[in-house]
Order: C-alpha cells, then sequence, then structure tokens
C-alpha cells in the first residue's frame, strides 16, 4: 500500500547513506512501530514505477526470515519516492558480519 508521508516520524539525520538511496529510521505513527525509510534519491519526476517494480521483487520472493519485509511506499516531502521497510535493530547484514569479523564472533543463523 501506499501510505501518507505524515503517518511517519522521520529521524533528521540519515542511519546510511548511498548514491541512489537514503536510510533514515522511522516511527509508523498508525502502526506503533519502527521502521526503515528508504528514500530513492531524484525520483521527484520519475514514475511511479521505479517503487513499483522493487514491491514486485520482495512480493515474488515472498515473505523470508533472512529478507526485511517491504511495508508500504510512501512519498518524501521532497517528492523523492520511499519505501517503509522493517527496521533491522542490528543494523545491515554487512554491518553485522563487518563487526563479528572485528570482533573474531561466530554468527549464528539466529543473527542472520
Amino acid at each position: 500500500p501506499h501510505i501518507a508521508f505524515i503517518e511517519l516520524s522521520v529521524e533528521e539525520q540519515a542511519t546510511a547513506s548511498g548514491s541512489f538511496k537514503h536510510m533514515y529510521k522511522a516511527r509508523w505513527l498508525t502502526k506503533d512501530r519502527n521502521v526503515a525509510l528508504l528514500e530513492l534519491q531524484n525520483t521527484q519526476d520519475a514514475s511511479p514505477s521505479i517503487v513499483q517494480e522493487e514491491a514486485r521483487i520482495f512480493k515474488a520472493l515472498g515473505r523470508h526470515t533472512h529478507l526485511a519485509q517491504l511495508y508500504a511506499t510512501t512519498t518524501h516531502s521532497s517528492g523523492n519516492q520511499c519505501m517503509v521497510m522493517e527496521f533491522a535493530e542490528q543494523g545491515s547484514l554487512k554491518h553485522v558480519l563487518n563487526n563479528a569479523a572485528e570482533k573474531v564472533m561466530v554468527v549464528s543463523n539466529r543473527v542472520l
């Protein structure tokens, strides 16, 4: 579903950034849950099909314990298209694995 951006309380500082997207921690107020907001950069004038294609891929993959769930889409106040996704409290998989390697920890299936 597509939700109104005002349903989210978004932290001002991006948690992670790349050349194509920024990720923010947000609170989905009507659902009372923490979510990850992925803002796709420079999509103000792009077709909504960019986000729709991502949603189609997530639907095709199905619900899986190792994949973050896509909850909804929204449009940022800047006009950029966004995906509202499950928030991973421990960070990205890359972050978890890098931390484990630095601390010489064994990463169990439970963490992944």
